[in-house]
């Protein structure tokens, strides 16, 4: 019987060394397919064009041409990615918020997040609350007759994190208003349509430093440097029963920018999907091109990532409801 498996394992060993070599012949010559659940401008548009660009450079012969797909807090975009052939040439990139949008069953989604194909995330990244200039504290916007906040739309996580905060803070006066998407949201804060939008730190960065709007709070574990005096989400809200709901919007910050493909992709594909996706983030233009656009790169690879949305999706039943009301607000 130990001769036996000793047996198996060594054919196991030679057998897949094989087999990636396979798949590294397989990608040559071949044009890939990277979606982005979002319209062209924004943070996921800009991360998806980075890994585009230098996972080719990993994938000798092959072309990652990138493809907008944008609608429905990006669901209609990770679908496509979710249904596409699983033959290692389509995967994409979507909103972290989506494992809430599977929690709540919201019409439209048809994906189970955790049967993808992951490849990671090249970035954590704090989420933040930004509002015109006029609001400075929380406090400006509880004593506002009305607040205005953006979102990409139902199921994209500015929505449901507004809709949460709304409940939350008790704040029945703020509307959240869907249907800006890909950067539109600093557009119309400053035409004046809306007062604010919660967004990625890094998308809003340049948006902030140009004295275009005031960053209201965080929602991660730390404040960064230099905001100090600022509050962190988990500071304001004082209800026991929404305390996890905050330690849960604090874990999408670790799959900032998820990747992933349809699920069944052959292993030896994925690997060699997943090595590119590695060494792509690893890569020192790469880096240098992130460092130089303002966006951050810690990188959160596959295996992981796909434990942490399976992970996500065993959350208690209390918790569950709190974000399916959040999205019955919402609609």
């Amino acid at each position: 019987m130990r001769k036996k498996i000793t047996l198996m394992f060594l054919i196991f060993m030679v057998a897949m060394p094989l087999a990636i070599g396979q798949a590294a012949e397989y990608y040559k010559g071949k044009t890939m397919k990277l979606i982005v659940s979002t319209k062209p401008g924004g943070g996921y548009d800009l991360y998806a064009r980075m890994i585009a660009k230098y996972m080719q450079k990993y994938l000798p012969g092959s072309k990652i041409i990138v493809k907008n797909r944008p609608g429905a807090g990006h669901i209609i975009g990770c679908s496509e990615i979710f249904h596409s052939k699983p033959d290692g040439l389509t995967f994409g990139t979507f909103n972290r918020a989506l494992p809430m949008a599977q929690m709540a069953e919201l019409k439209g989604v048809k994906f189970d997040l955790p049967q993808m194909s992951w490849l990671g995330s090249p970035a954590s990244d704090l989420y933040i609350l930004v509002m015109v200039k006029k609001f400075k504290t929380v406090d400006d916007i509880r004593n506002a007759p009305e607040v205005k906040l953006a979102s990409a739309g139902l199921g994209s996580q500015a929505n449901v994190t507004a809709e949460l905060f709304k409940t939350m803070m008790g704040f029945d006066h703020i509307k959240v208003i869907p249907g800006y998407g890909g950067g539109e949201a600093e557009l119309a804060m400053m035409r004046g349509e809306v007062d604010g939008v919660f967004a990625s730190l890094s998308s809003l960065m340049s948006f902030i430093e140009e004295g275009n709007g005031n960053i209201i709070l965080f929602i991660g574990k730390t404040k960064p440097q230099g905001y100090e005096t600022l509050p962190l989400l988990s500071e304001l809200v004082t209800d026991p029963n929404y305390i996890p709901v905050v330690g849960f919007l604090n874990t999408l910050n670790v799959l900032a920018r998820p990747f992933a493909g349809p699920p069944g992709i052959q292993a030896d594909r994925l690997k060699i999907l997943r090595d590119a996706f590695k060494k792509a983030c690893h890569d020192p233009e790469f880096l240098s091109f992130a460092e130089k656009s303002g966006v951050p790169i810690d990188l959160t690879e596959g295996e992981e990532a796909r434990e942490l949305v399976s992970s996500m999706m065993t959350l208690s039943p209390e918790l569950k409801k709190v974000i399916k009301d959040a999205y019955q607000s919402g609609d």
